[in-house]
């Protein structure tokens, strides 16, 4: 019965997850049945028609995307935070002397 819990909360964490991201790509990237038709793009009428497997692909696509932009390096570690080399924006952490 554990076992039968423990895969269950997996899969509907799984599904949670695929869910807003489902979400977010269909606002942020997708062409609906209500834009102009373009035979380039292909069309959805809802955040319901990406696959998951589409879902995946786009979001591994802007995460490369995003790291291009930012530079961020996840193995490169000070205080817990990653370093953002490519963004002005970003937090770095200067050297502080001794605390008094």
């Amino acid at each position: 019965m554990d076992s039968y819990q423990t895969a269950k909360n997996e899969y509907t964490k799984r599904a949670e997850i695929l869910g807003r991201w489902r979400e977010v790509i269909f606002e942020t990237s997708c062409s609906t049945t209500e834009d102009k038709e373009n035979g380039h793009f292909k069309r959805f009428d809802s955040a319901k028609d990406l696959s998951d497997d589409e879902v995946i692909d786009r979001v591994e696509l802007f995460v490369k995307a995003l790291s291009k932009i930012v530079g961020y390096d996840e193995n490169h570690v000070v205080y817990s935070f990653g370093e953002a080399k490519n963004c002005p924006q970003c937090p770095h952490r200067h050297h502080m002397g001794p605390l008094d």
